[in-house]
């Protein structure tokens, strides 16, 4: 995922820094996968981040007491499922990386009326995905209820 986002990155600069934060494991893994000379890694341990004058600009701080200016940064963190519980409680099936398995488009999951979106549902934590997959499984929702009024001519 790193040198995804690396790429992703390259293409808004001139230089991609690829910092690891120390991680000796990481570091050393990296080398065989990066092709290009504009993505450079620096395996230094990041003491602090600050913006510079009240930004954009964020100075890199590091445990050995230098630091670097960067134009911005881009951050991968570790996405968990905090509705982990949620989704073990209401049966709901789950791919093998813990993603609720929904069907398309409306995002109904192995639950009859229940309905999933967001990081919860997919592997592709962004807010425009989250905003989408919430908005089918609304009218998904909204579709269901009116069948089920129907049905009971409560419409």
């Amino acid at each position: 995922m790193f040198l995804h986002v690396a790429h992703l990155a390259k293409r808004l600069s001139g230089q991609v820094n690829l910092y690891t934060n120390g991680n000796e494991t990481l570091a050393a893994s990296l080398p065989a996968h990066i092709k290009s000379s504009k993505i450079v890694l620096d395996p230094r341990l990041i003491e602090s981040l600050s913006l510079v004058d009240g930004g954009p600009q964020v100075r890199v701080n590091f445990t050995d007491g230098t630091s670097k200016v960067e134009g911005f940064i881009v951050s991968h963190p570790t996405v968990e499922q905090r509705a982990k519980s949620l989704t073990e409680q209401l049966g709901l099936e789950t791919t093998p990386l813990g993603h609720v398995v929904v069907d398309e488009p409306f995002k109904e999951t192995s639950v009859k009326g229940c309905f999933a979106a967001g990081d919860m549902a997919t592997p592709i934590s962004a807010v425009i995905q989250a905003m989408h997959m919430g908005t089918f499984a609304a009218i998904g929702t909204v579709s269901q209820l009116q069948a089920e009024l129907e049905a009971k001519d409560a419409l």
